[in-house]
């Protein structure tokens, strides 16, 4: 699905953690970098340092917050499985609406 490729950033995003959702995979959940506060809240400060990788940075513009604790990135493109996503929407296109993000379904 080359439409797939063609998105921007925030709708690929938006459409990944959909996704992420649906199949109850919360640990490939995606987060912009400004809302780590709201992620990690609740953690003591010793409970996210423990979590956070080696090499995190807080300048970097996404985050997963998964089960091998807290990684930063800057290239949402190289960490979404494409193949993942488009196996899904074709064996269950009526799970998301891919007229929210432009995307029409070839036949």
């Amino acid at each position: 699905m080359e439409q797939l490729e063609e998105l921007n950033e925030s709708n690929l995003l938006d459409l990944w953690n959909e996704y992420c959702s649906n199949i109850c995979d919360y640990e490939s959940y995606i987060y912009n970098m400004c809302e780590i506060d709201n992620v990690l809240e609740g953690l003591t400060p010793t409970e996210i340092i423990n979590k956070l990788d080696d090499d995190f940075s807080l300048n970097a513009d996404y985050f997963i917050n998964g089960i091998y604790g807290v990684r930063s990135f800057d290239h949402l493109a190289e960490e979404i499985e494409l193949s993942d996503l488009v196996n899904y929407i074709l064996a269950n296109p009526e799970e998301i609406d891919l007229s929210f993000y432009g995307i029409e379904l070839e036949d």
